[in-house]
């Protein structure tokens, strides 16, 4: 292989070569060159220059970017809130637990406090019997 000059005026060669084969050769007359001239124009005319097409991809590639981000960032949020979500509900599960539980101690305790009180009252009127035996036991009399 020759010199890199060399090879890319092959190249040029070569691509004449084949445009000239599909009809994209030079031009040869006023009108081909003037329709050639138009083809470039409307080309241009729809194309933007480097300058404006560059910052308009590296402002979308930097918008990609945030979305990504974005998109990450709020799949960790949403994977926290759901575990979040079952903690609550965990914790709403034990305080519907021990409230019930509460309950059941309350009523145990209120059962208790009858009993206690049902109790002190027995025990209070033994006391008077008791006492009436033995104020009769004192008196000399029957009991």
């Amino acid at each position: 292989m020759g010199p890199p000059s060399t090879s890319k005026w092959m190249r040029g060669v070569a691509l004449l070569v084949l445009l000239g084969g599909m009809g994209l050769g030079p031009c040869t007359s006023e009108k081909e060159l003037r329709a050639a001239e138009a083809k470039r124009d409307a080309l241009l005319a729809s194309t933007r220059p480097k300058s404006d097409f560059w910052p308009e991809v590296e402002r979308k590639g930097t918008a990609v970017k945030a979305e990504k981000a974005a998109t990450a960032e709020l799949a960790k949020e949403t994977a926290q809130n759901q575990a979040l979500a079952q903690e609550i509900a965990g914790l709403e599960q034990r305080a519907g637990d021990a409230r019930s539980q509460h309950a059941a101690a309350d009523t145990a305790l209120a059962g208790a406090k009858a009993e206690l009180e049902r109790a002190r009252a027995e025990r209070a009127r033994r006391d008077e019997t008791l006492a009436g035996f033995a104020s009769r036991q004192r008196a000399g009399g029957p009991s």
